[in-house]
């Protein structure tokens, strides 16, 4: 029934989707800052980093993985998406992992080690695996084990790269807007409506959040949102060249797609 519906009016779905997402962090981020207020829960480290001098809460991406993973579980018990579970538990283990590090501080080692384990669960259980690089690098089609391999450093890459950048008022959020609206747009193009439902979730989510990081910014998304936007991001990525990959049973909608 609910796939019947999707399918009719996917675009009503595509902006039910982005609006819920982006409603619950629009109301759920002055909750996060009170509460910063309260117990002093700020970022105080790392300000060379950053273009202010003030102690400001990095916790606001607790509000964006929160609406995105609950936008995601709806969406995915509405159609029986299974991929999405893998992405929704990824999500939830750099999610725990990103708020120990913006409150305490996490080992690199620690982090490393996560994030190598979540991107294996995405590679090798969600399917999101690159099976060729299509002549980059001089290298065609990988195996499993090679493919897999490219695609966890792919991922963990991205997920360091938004990590880095946080800290510039708007820079991650807007960067992470424009990118998943354009994944989100073009799987909708290509009729791939799951992975369109996702960037699009992810768009509306940060969305909500940019108004309070626009300048002057009163929170940051710290480790719990960067990481999030990197891997879903990168996640996408992967999905859309390979979706777009050029064979003799494939005609791909995009023929260069330089995700």
């Amino acid at each position: 029934m609910f796939t019947d519906l999707i399918n009719s009016y996917p675009t009503t779905f595509y902006g039910a989707i982005a609006l819920m997402a982006f409603l619950m962090v629009l109301v759920s981020i002055p909750s996060i800052i009170f509460t910063s207020l309260k117990y002093n829960l700020f970022d105080k480290n790392d300000l060379h980093r950053k273009n202010h001098d003030l102690s400001i809460s990095r916790l606001g991406g607790l509000a964006i993985v929160s609406s995105f993973v609950i936008c995601i579980l709806l969406f995915s018990a509405m159609i029986n998406f299974k991929e999405a579970n893998f992405l929704t538990v990824s999500c939830i283990i750099l999610a725990a992992l990103g708020l120990k590090d913006d409150v305490y501080g996490t080992r690199t080692i620690t982090k490393f080690i996560l994030q190598m384990i979540v991107a294996s669960i995405l590679v090798f259980f969600g399917g999101f695996r690159l099976s060729s690089l299509y002549g980059v690098f001089n290298i065609g089609d990988m195996n499993l084990l090679w493919g897999g391999l490219f695609s966890i450093i792919l991922i963990i890459f991205l997920n360091n790269a938004f990590n880095l950048i946080d800290g510039i008022d708007g820079l991650a959020a807007g960067i992470g807007i424009l990118a998943s609206a354009c994944f989100g747009v073009t799987f909708a193009i290509s009729n791939h409506t799951s992975y369109a439902f996702i960037a699009f979730a992810l768009s509306g989510a940060i969305l909500g959040f940019i108004k309070y990081n626009w300048y002057p910014a009163k929170i940051f998304m710290g480790d719990t949102g960067a990481l999030i936007i990197g891997l879903t991001t990168a996640a996408l990525a992967v999905k859309f060249i390979e979706i777009n990959k050029f064979t003799g049973n494939n005609s791909p909608t995009f023929y260069s797609a330089p995700a």
